[in-house]
């Protein structure tokens, strides 16, 4: 009896843990998918309507990790001080080039902006597309490979 709680215990743990990996992978993927439309956002904003980079960090709805990030950098740009942004999803590199850009947004002229924004662009389509295919390679094969192991698991101890 004892076996077969601690099989039944060892299979929800590791099938726990691979959900936990995944839902990780997701959750990057939907943040960075979040930046890239948020840039789209600040292009369509600053072009027609000349909207401060403040503004839109504040007016832009998104998910909650994204949304503090976005409120902490709209007090920092405020203040004027050095955008700093930092979490626990994104790589180091995403967040170095989301606070390249909202540094060079808050620097730049009208003209200097239409620049940035493109190469923004740009790189949010590549940090999305590399969070999607590790989305797939690690999230989810690590999820199928954590209840494959829980499995192996029960066999051995029953």
């Amino acid at each position: 009896m004892l076996k077969i709680v601690l099989a039944a215990v060892l299979l929800v743990l590791c099938a726990y843990i691979g959900f936990a990996v995944e839902r990780f992978y997701k959750t990057r993927l939907r943040m960075l998918e979040e930046y890239s439309e948020f840039v789209r956002y600040a292009k369509r904003e600053t072009e027609f309507l000349k909207t401060d980079l403040v503004a839109l960090l504040t007016s832009f709805e998104c998910c909650a990790e994204l949304k503090e990030a976005f409120t902490a950098a709209a007090a920092l740009v405020k203040e004027g001080k050095p955008v700093e942004i930092s979490g626990k999803y994104l790589t180091d590199k995403a967040f170095a080039e989301i606070r390249a850009f909202l540094a060079a947004m808050s620097e730049a002229d009208y003209y200097g902006k239409n620049a940035v924004l493109k190469h923004a662009e740009e790189v949010a389509a590549e940090l999305t597309a590399k969070a999607g295919k590790d989305k797939i390679q690690k999230g989810e094969l690590i999820r199928k490979l954590m209840i494959l192991l829980g499995v192996g698991l029960v066999v051995l101890t029953i």
